[in-house]
């Protein structure tokens, strides 16, 4: 008996002798199989696709591969900027128009500037946190900024515009007009070099500015015939500068907001010609046009601006589309938007 255990306890002792000498190997756990099956599962299978992240809240997070925008500042330090704010510029023609007003932004340092009239998307919304930040951004970078409060708050519907036979459309052509009138008059004495005139527009500002920079040498006729046939809209505003309308050499929409313009066609096609630009290419021969366009907003299709660069590039002017990839047309006074609308903006003040 005695020897029975002796063998026992040293047929172990070899065994576990055995084991402890042989490496230790990780054995990989069995790939997780989904079956196919008819049989009901108490919770459903999830899928295990990488998702595709979504866009950003904050268009900092947001980068973009378009090379002008991210153009190395001309001033690695922005140049003092001066203001003038709380100008008149147009006198009112109905009870239902205001006086409108503009505010300027301009480098200190003594120099020849382009000039840049900013249309917001708003009015009035030339005062705001993130129109100041673009108007001095600007500036400091090498121009004379004049931004500019026109229509009203309604002007941002477009389809709210067309009515009364498009009043405010006709308000708003005018009041641009105005601004550039202000601007040929006045410019010089900040700087301003009136061979390199730059409109730009955001949202449905660059709707309007676009509008405004193609007719601007005929708009008050083609205006005076429609009303002639429709009893209206009549003049709206008189430009209190006594000077014909300064030359738009370049033209930049940010965000612009042209999917509105099949919706005031239906409403009223011939009105659909006094404010779409496609119907007005041919006017102001040489402009310069970026359309510097969101491609991520599922809301805002892209269709419309396609259908305006292609009609503009047709008629021979010189088109960019600069692709955006962010969420929100809004401009942030902290974002990079304000770099990018810059660096578009003294690109197209080039000769």
């Amino acid at each position: 008996m005695n020897k029975v255990i002796i063998i026992f306890v040293l047929s172990t002792l070899a065994f576990v002798s055995c084991q402890s000498s042989t490496p230790t190997q990780k054995v990989a756990a069995p790939p997780t199989q989904l079956a196919v099956t008819n049989k009901p599962t108490n919770a459903p299978l999830q899928p295990t696709a990488t998702e595709l992240p979504k866009a950003s809240e904050t268009p900092t997070e947001v980068p973009t591969p378009v090379a002008i925008l991210q153009a190395t500042p001309r001033y690695t330090e922005p140049l003092i900027v001066n203001s003038e704010k709380d100008i008149p510029y147009t006198k009112p023609l109905q009870p239902e128009v205001k006086e409108q007003m503009l505010d300027i932004y301009h480098p200190e340092q003594p120099g020849t500037y382009p000039v840049v009239l900013v249309i917001p998307r708003l009015s009035p919304n030339r005062g705001s946190m993130a129109y100041v930040s673009l108007s001095k951004t600007i500036a400091g970078q090498g121009a004379v900024v004049f931004i500019a409060d026109f229509g009203n708050m309604d002007v941002y519907f477009p389809m709210k515009a067309a009515d009364n036979n498009g009043r405010l459309f006709r308000q708003a052509q005018e009041e641009i007009v105005c601004a550039l009138s202000f601007i040929e008059k006045n410019a010089s004495q900040y700087g301003g070099d009136l061979n390199k005139v730059i409109l730009m527009g955001h949202d449905t500002g660059g709707l309007y500015a676009l509008d405004a920079a193609l007719s601007v040498d005929k708009q008050e006729t083609m205006w005076d015939k429609f009303s002639a046939g429709r009893g209206g809209p009549p003049p709206q505003a008189r430009c209190l500068a006594d000077r014909a309308p300064a030359k738009v050499n370049a033209l930049v929409s940010y965000a612009g907001q042209f999917f509105y313009l099949d919706d005031v066609r239906k409403k009223d096609a011939a009105l659909g010609d006094l404010v779409d630009p496609v119907a007005l290419v041919g006017g102001n021969p040489g402009m310069k046009i970026a359309l510097m366009t969101i491609m991520s907003d599922t809301d805002i299709p892209v269709e419309p601006t396609m259908k305006v660069k292609d009609a503009l590039s047709a008629a021979g002017y010189q088109v960019e589309l600069i692709p955006l990839y962010i969420s929100s047309t809004n401009i942030n006074a902290q974002g990079p938007e304000l770099k990018w609308i810059t660096n578009t903006v003294l690109q197209y003040a080039q000769p």
